[in-house]
């Protein structure tokens, strides 16, 4: 079963899309053909959010390099296609092996809590 999706406005509907391809646009909303073969392409602007760094609103590209360059951040966009980060060299440990560590933490944070106490 093929997967449809609409997207409609205040003049009626829009877009369409059919198992996630833009299938259809609606004529006034399309950019005109030059002579090449090519078209404009036309993006929105970013939309609003609150910034979990500082708590401001950001709104706008302009404003999202801004925030990016202040609190030297990459926006989470431009890291797809990235090959996700693997701590430990991909090491595996066995069940018992992980538990022997595990009992040495606790037994190293019961020694700094004893210690503490005294």
């Amino acid at each position: 079963m093929s997967k449809y999706k609409a997207r409609y406005d205040k003049d009626g509907k829009a877009y369409e899309w059919q198992d996630g391809t833009l299938v259809w646009v609606r004529p006034d909303l399309r950019a005109p053909d030059d002579a090449a073969g090519h078209s404009a392409a036309i993006f929105g602007d970013n939309t609003r959010f609150v910034s979990p760094i500082d708590g401001t609103v950001v709104e706008g590209r302009a404003a999202m390099r801004e925030h990016c360059r202040r609190h030297d951040v990459i926006p989470n966009q431009e890291l797809q296609g990235l090959k996700p980060r693997t701590f430990g060299g991909g090491v595996t440990v066995s069940k018992q092996e992980s538990e022997v560590r595990k009992r040495i933490m606790h037994q190293v944070l019961d020694q700094r809590h004893h210690n503490k106490l005294n």
